[in-house]
């Protein structure tokens, strides 16, 4: 069960309440509004840009807000050039932008969201995808919980390479949930292959998304959460 606006607010000191309420503004709630997970990881962020991570964890657990502070290393595959760094920036920083330069090995970015009553620091791991940089990527396979395997819906080969890339990270990481991206979903339509795909290999799900747009990017992430954590 969620946390009701007026319940957040009664429990913050009066130094963070200006703060808390601008980021509630923009999203039009009442005092007895119920806030999903996505709407208060907003509210969290705005607090610890203010006072600090830390402090506001700390506020939002002995409010019986949250119940723990987990860390979880996950990693995104797939071919060069469907969109991997991409995702990756709008999620940790909420820009999208196009013609990111080729991943060169290995990048990771950190990205901190409240899931189910948990603080959770999600380090994700963008694992280039030319054949050369194929030695480098076992080593920051190690550790992971799971993953998202991407294709690119604009460019229907790459879903054809997918069994390849499951078979490197089953390799690597073992039996870890991993969860099928149809990415670009602004440039071109939904594939239903992918869903065949998802059911001939085991994977744990198939999300289509837009890093452009947003669409899905949250569903994504709480999809490989609760896989993770279940």
């Amino acid at each position: 069960m969620g946390v009701r606006v007026k319940d957040l607010l009664s429990v913050l000191p009066p130094e963070l309440l200006s703060t808390a309420t601008e980021a509630l503004k923009s999203m039009k709630v009442s005092p007895d509004h119920e806030l999903s997970d996505d709407q208060l990881t907003e509210v969290y962020r705005a607090l610890s840009a203010e006072v600090g991570s830390t402090k506001v964890y700390k506020l939002l657990r002995d409010a019986g807000i949250l119940r723990e502070r987990l860390r979880l290393k996950a990693f995104i595959v797939g071919d060069s050039g469907v969109g991997k760094t991409t995702f990756c920036v709008k999620l940790a920083t909420g820009i999208f932008k196009e013609g990111y330069k080729m991943t060169v090995g290995v990048d990771f970015y950190a990205i901190e969201l409240i899931h189910d009553d948990k603080l959770v620091k999600l380090i994700l791991w963008d694992l280039a995808g030319q054949e050369r940089f194929g030695f480098v990527r076992p080593t920051f396979y190690s550790g992971a919980s799971g993953g998202f395997i991407a294709f690119a819906l604009d460019l229907p080969s790459t879903l054809s390479n997918v069994p390849g890339w499951l078979e490197e990270v089953r390799q690597n990481a073992g039996e870890v949930p991993c969860i099928l991206l149809g990415t670009k979903l602004d440039l071109a339509p939904d594939n239903p292959g992918a869903l065949r795909v998802v059911k001939e290999l085991g994977l744990h799900s198939y999300v289509p998304i837009s890093s452009k747009t947003g669409e899905n990017l949250g569903l994504a992430v709480k999809t490989l959460l609760s896989a993770c954590l279940r």
